[in-house]
């Protein structure tokens, strides 16, 4: 029969590698946990610089029809904001959120998650288009759409761009829609880690 040595070690390996997996597995699932790069809900002040599409006018922040907190983003006909991270593409997923609210009829939102734009809607990461009949009018509806980066993508190690604009042409007040809460967040790709160094426990 074995000896009392030897399940004594049987054991301890037992428990090395039971606390080697759980601690390499959370580390894991920890680090694949979606992290928010951008967050603004219009409270601070502008964030974003000048649009670049179309006629280039800037949307304004509005102390007024706010989802959350005092202030949103009015988009008036033709205005747009650019946002220009520091952050570049890595490998995982981008997931942008925000609650938009049409005050008139035919409001068109553009939403281009990009990068290296110079005064157009290309390149493109991925991008979002609602149409006047997606949202019902004076209502908050949330907004989302993701994109997937790997090491192969045009946009891998560029810088995150986001576009926000409202298209329609017409005369101001005419076409209006309202942005708030905005989010961008990243989910890299999990490390296969965990189980590939269970082989060093003994």
């Amino acid at each position: 029969f074995p000896s009392h040595d030897t399940y004594a070690s049987t054991l301890v390996r037992g428990i090395n590698v039971f606390l080697s997996v759980t601690l390499m597995a959370s580390f894991t699932l920890s680090a694949a946990r979606a992290a928010v790069i951008l967050s603004d809900g219009f409270e601070s002040g502008k964030l974003f610089a000048d649009a670049t599409g179309y006629s280039g006018r800037v949307a304004t922040i509005d102390a007024a029809g706010a989802n959350t907190g005092a202030n949103s983003l009015l988009l008036n006909n033709k205005e747009g904001v650019l946002y220009s991270l520091a952050d570049t593409y890595q490998e995982g997923t981008y997931t942008v959120t925000y609650y938009a609210k049409r005050e008139t009829t035919f409001a068109i939102n553009l939403s281009f998650l990009t990068y290296g734009i110079t005064g157009g809607y290309t390149p493109q990461v991925a991008a979002a288009c609602l149409e006047e009949r997606s949202l019902p009018l004076n209502v908050y509806t949330p907004v989302t759409f993701t994109a997937t980066i790997d090491a192969q993508s045009a946009a891998f190690g560029k810088n995150i761009q986001l576009l926000v604009e409202q298209s329609r042409l017409g005369s101001d007040n005419t076409y209006k829609l309202r942005i708030d809460d905005l989010l961008v967040s990243f989910t890299p790709i999990p490390e296969p880690s965990a189980f590939s160094l269970l082989g060093l426990v003994s």
